[in-house]
């Protein structure tokens, strides 16, 4: 199963990423968790789908431009992890930056049911 686990986040990921929302809703369950990095000042869960295109846009609209580009994706039992590496410009500051985040998704019944954002692969 846990192949099939890594190619949903995979999938989920990609249609994020291209701006399929129709795939995105197709893959994450109607009742996902997305919890935010813990040491952003205003982490907090988003619940739905509601609260995951409330999430990405209040990520987006603090950004010029904002990128995400999968590094890295494995299974690790229970959980997939995903690396991300994310590049942004701060809409007020103009400065670049790069980091990478690592997100674990915990997949049931073909579907993403949870995600969580950590700052590195050690804290998460």
């Amino acid at each position: 199963m846990s192949r099939e686990n890594v190619e949903t986040v995979r999938a989920v990921f990609k249609g994020y990423l291209s701006g399929d929302e129709a795939a995105v809703r197709e893959l994450a369950a109607p009742d996902i968790v997305i919890s935010m990095r813990p040491d952003q000042p205003d982490a907090r869960d988003h619940k739905g789908y509601a609260g995951m295109l409330q999430m990405s846009a209040e990520w987006i609209e603090a950004w010029d431009e904002h990128a995400l580009e999968t590094v890295r994706v494995w299974d690790a039992g229970d959980v997939v992890f995903v690396v991300a590496r994310e590049t942004w410009r701060g809409r007020l500051s103009g400065i670049p930056m790069e980091h990478d985040s690592t997100f674990v998704c915990t997949v049931r019944d073909g579907r993403l049911v949870r995600m969580q954002i950590f700052g590195s692969t050690r804290s998460a």
